[in-house]
């Protein structure tokens, strides 16, 4: 595999493949960029051709090729491998054929699950009316390498089972375990192969065939090591390069809508596959679009599952927009009847809150202005909310005030009473400060660049870091790279004034966490009406506050 990864690095230089990602611009002998893991409004992204590596100093992300791949693609070493040799022309070689890992047999059972749904697919006349009769061409059925599942007990496990174990099919979620052993867990199903981005199948979502039985008519496979719904957006593989290329995504909730979708020409689209959107499907898409159109049913549900996705996609940071269905139709129906339809629809798709407001309009011109006013309040204004430019808020409460004939400050002072907590199901949202934001990183990168110019300032310089954090000793681990940072950020000129601003970063950011801290326990004090204790403590948080206003005059910083 080594010699596999060098031959790589050999044909595709850093600047090749992370350019064909994000824009690069020329910084003395770096590149630089916005970084695509972490949201930022100045580059802190920097290329190093000469070493063939990046590293963020917003975030900390830092590598070469088949990491960065790894990252901004959400693969593995070997899907990024994968990527990476296709795009030079290198065969993937195995040292040790023998040594396979859990993962590779994982993705190697899917494959041979996959070949043996597509055969049974051509062999049932009934999967291959139905999928006919939904308008789906030869040539998708080929592209998305659409199956069947017999409906029979053991079909898989007879046909797989001599090369694979009952184990082996188990953990890959193809089988379940029953009282006499273990069955198939497709049965009479049609069978939709979902790829991760580079291509390999790591699930299935089977679609019944016969509606007269009581099972559910979707099921997916169960989240096995190499597959994790709230990651995977189904069709990703197919997507990806259109995403980038028009600069916006098309999201469906289903296989067959996105089926359709591509087969109608809009290429950049995705789905949700079953499961609701998360903030690992945005994180993912964000990383290649601003851009996102919903186009979920029109149903009261559709609806809803729009609602909710735009909520999350605004705090995101997406422009969002949301494609206008009629008559309780999904985006299949629409391709089957006329693709160009779906085009247009695609093309001419309002901003999210202009869907709303439609809606809105709507219900006062058929009279039911109650309606209205829950939609209003329950999703426009909520939105509106969740939209973080406050310019942008603006407009569209302008926009709102004007629709309904309401005065903008009522309509504002409405939605500040809407807070962030009642209408996002984000999780809540913890303060990181990775090594890569970190002060006291900061302070030493300076330092260690110093070392090299002025050893007496240096010394002097790493005492005033001890005194501020209460160190023993300056910690030397990861040096070199914290060295590099150094090098890239500061020259041998203004060294003062850096010395200077990293111990104002760094007694600012040691102050602020005492603040909290002190906060906290006047709190408890005040809670258990301890006053001895809570006039100490407010003394304590007096001071604190009183070191940080005086903190630039210290330095001489002018914040």
């Amino acid at each position: 595999m080594s010699s596999t990864v060098e031959k790589i690095k050999e044909k595709l230089s850093i600047e090749e493949v992370v350019g064909s990602y994000i824009t690069l611009e020329k910084a003395g002998t770096y590149l630089k960029a916005r970084c695509p893991f972490h949201q930022e409004k100045s580059a802190s992204f920097f290329v190093s051709p000469e070493r063939n590596t990046y590293y963020c100093f917003g975030c900390g992300q830092k590598g070469d090729i088949f990491s960065f791949v790894e990252e901004i693609e959400a693969l593995d070493f070997l899907g990024a491998l994968k990527i990476l040799a296709e795009r030079a022309g290198v065969p993937i070689e195995r040292e040790n054929i023998k040594e396979k890992s859990e993962r590779e047999r994982l993705f190697e059972i899917m494959e041979d699950a996959t070949v043996f749904f597509e055969r049974n697919l051509r062999d049932s006349k009934e999967a291959l009316i139905y999928l006919k009769d939904r308008g789906v061409s030869i040539e998708s059925l080929k592209q998305f390498r659409v199956g069947f599942a017999p409906d029979e007990w053991h079909s898989l496990i007879t046909s797989l089972g001599k090369r694979w174990s009952e184990n082996d099919l188990f953990l890959a979620g193809l089988t379940k375990k029953g009282p006499k052993g273990n069955y198939d867990a497709f049965r009479g199903r049609i069978m939709f192969p979902i790829f991760d981005a580079s291509g390999r199948v790591v699930a299935f979502s089977g679609r019944i065939l016969k509606n007269e039985s009581e099972e559910a008519k979707y099921i997916n496979s169960p989240e096995t090591p190499i597959f994790e719904k709230s990651k995977t957006l189904y069709g990703i593989n197919f997507a990806k390069n259109s995403i980038r290329e028009k600069k916006f995504a098309v999201l469906v909730e289903g296989q067959m809508d996105l089926i359709m979708s591509h087969q109608a020409g809009v290429l950049n689209t995705v789905a949700t596959s079953g499961t609701s959107l998360t903030y690992d499907h945005l994180t993912y898409l964000k990383r290649i679009t601003d851009t996102l159109v919903i186009s979920f049913d029109s149903d009261p549900a559709g609806v809803n599952a729009s609602f909710r996705a735009a909520l999350m996609a605004l705090e995101k940071s997406f422009f969002v927009k949301a494609s206008v269905i009629s008559g309780g139709k999904d985006p299949a129906d629409i391709v089957k009847t006329d693709p160009k339809a779906w085009q247009k629809i695609i093309g001419e798709a309002p901003s999210v809150i202009d869907y709303f407001l439609s809606i809105a309009k709507k219900k006062i011109t058929e009279g039911k202005s109650s309606e209205a006013d829950t939609i209003l309040k329950s999703q426009i204004l909520p939105l509106a909310r969740s939209i973080e430019s406050s310019i942008d808020q603006s407009r569209v409460l302008a926009k709102v005030s004007l629709e309904f004939s309401l005065p903008e400050g009522a309509l504002r002072d409405e939605m500040q009473k809407i807070t962030i907590e009642q209408i996002s199901s984000s999780p809540p949202k913890n303060i990181n400060v990775s090594k890569g934001k970190s002060y006291l990183r900061k302070a030493l990168s300076v330092l260690f660049v110093l070392r090299e110019l002025d050893k007496e300032k240096a010394e002097e310089f790493g005492k005033k870091i001890l005194n501020l954090t209460g160190l023993e000793s300056l910690p030397e681990e990861e040096k070199d790279e914290i060295y590099f940072e150094g090098k890239m950020n500061y020259g041998s000129e203004n060294l003062d004034y850096y010395q200077n601003e990293a111990l104002f970063m760094l007694e600012d950011e040691i102050l602020r966490e005492k603040l909290s801290k002190s906060i906290e326990r006047l709190k408890k004090a005040e809670a258990v009406k301890d006053k001895e204790e809570e006039s100490r403590l407010l003394r304590e948080f007096q001071e604190i506050s009183l070191n940080l206003s005086n903190l630039s005059k210290k330095y001489n910083i002018i914040r």
